[in-house]
């Protein structure tokens, strides 16, 4: 035998010899962070990273805030009925570069997370997916039913509800676009959407 092979031969040897003992996984849900109020939690949560989240009761109520807020004479989108308009062409819808100067996106939410004030998102075939990172302003909706308490929750959430497309795009969007490392300092929207705007619906 070649004394290489020996030398490795003893080593595995010692090694399993001295292997720890399996353990049992932990109960990750167990063990998972758990808050009093989940969606008092995302709200403050989804503010300190740049976002804004606003409780209302009615798709009327939202309207009335979006309008509001930004000017419908540029380019909307709007996914979510009751709520906004779409005011440009169903083609640009399917194509990221007519969707370059989109000021306002309004699209549906499916989850959200307590725990980092993230949203999890998926592409329809109504529109391109880069919508959510080409428009200024990102708007989305959930229900107040479907915010869990942490990641764990999440996940298990996208898999008893099939939340993930077998083609397509899903992602988890937290806050506006941002980056710091432009002179040390946290610049919004550089990336992506200036602003990000959940309406929960309770």
């Amino acid at each position: 035998m070649n004394p290489s092979t020996n030398a490795k031969a003893k080593i595995l040897a010692a090694a399993r010899k001295n292997a720890p003992a399996d353990m049992a996984l932990p109960d990750r849900l167990a063990t998972a962070i758990r808050y009093d109020n989940p969606l008092e939690q995302f709200s403050s949560m989804l503010a300190a990273i740049g976002g804004e989240a606003v409780v209302v009761h009615s798709p009327d109520e939202a309207d009335r805030i979006v309008r509001g807020r930004y000017d419908s004479a540029l380019p909307w989108s709007s996914f979510v009925d009751g709520i906004g308009e779409t005011n440009i062409a169903a083609a640009q819808l399917h194509d990221p570069h007519s969707l370059a100067g989109l000021d306002v996106a309004i699209l549906p939410g499916h989850l959200a997370v307590a725990e980092n004030g993230a949203i999890w998102i998926t592409q329809s075939d109504d529109y391109a997916r880069a919508i959510y990172f080409l428009c200024e302003h990102l708007v989305l909706v959930i229900s107040a039913d479907d915010i869990v308490h942490n990641m764990h929750e999440g996940y298990d959430q996208i898999a008893e509800r099939a939340l993930y497309p077998h083609q397509g795009f899903a992602a988890w969007v937290a806050g506006p676009s941002k980056t710091a490392d432009i002179e040390q300092s946290l610049v919004i929207g550089a990336q992506g959407p200036r602003s990000l705007l959940v309406f929960i619906v309770a």
